[in-house]
């Protein structure tokens, strides 16, 4: 089932999907600075970031990738960023995760880190309400 489900989605995730406006730039301009480590956290597998990745052409901005291939548990458990913090060799207290979900926010939060919550897909209120910082 979750092969079947995974197919389905990149059917219509990559038929569908487009980059949030400002993204590309933002990342140029992190990329650019190399004033920050950052990485990708995701709770998709590695195969459909990959294909995600590729779609939106983003594929050479993730030095480090974390996907729910790499976690026993994933979001809202804190492993995702736990391990995330861990490959950036950085302290949770001093990392900022940019996520658009309550489980998102919820896992950074148990992991330590600070949450920004990005009103893509829940309200300001429904992120603050799970924990975001900002």
């Amino acid at each position: 089932m979750i092969e079947k489900k995974i197919e389905r989605y990149l059917f219509y995730a990559l038929r569908e999907m487009q980059l949030i406006d400002g993204v590309s730039e933002f990342l140029e301009k992190l990329k650019k600075t190399q004033k920050y480590r950052y990485a990708l956290t995701t709770s998709g597998r590695k195969v459909q970031q990959d294909q995600i990745l590729a779609k939106i052409k983003l594929t050479d901005f993730f030095p480090i990738i974390v996907t729910a291939d790499d976690v026993q548990s994933g979001k809202p458990n804190p492993d995702p960023y736990l391990i995330t913090v861990e490959k950036l060799k950085e302290l949770p207290e001093n990392c900022l995760v940019i996520e658009d979900s309550d489980n998102g926010i919820l896992s950074a939060k148990a992991a330590g880190c600070q949450a920004c919550g990005i009103t893509t897909t829940f309200s300001k209120e429904y992120l603050e309400k799970a924990g975001a910082d900002l």
